[in-house]
């Protein structure tokens, strides 16, 4: 376990709703398209394959 398990910044994140509100604009707005974090995890995973990340073989 990390210590501290919280840090001071962290619990200061937690004491205020981090919610968007209602009526908020969204990504369509900014023009920006969602991309599902499926297609985005195995990129960053992708180092910390078993023997590294020149293996061809996959999970």
């Amino acid at each position: 376990m990390p210590r501290p398990l919280l840090t001071l910044d962290q619990l200061k994140l937690l004491a205020r709703d981090n919610v968007v509100s209602p009526g908020a604009l969204g990504l369509k707005a900014f023009d920006i398209a969602p991309t599902p974090v499926e297609a985005i995890v195995p990129n960053y995973l992708v180092t910390y394959r078993p023997h590294g990340q020149f293996n061809r073989k996959t999970a």
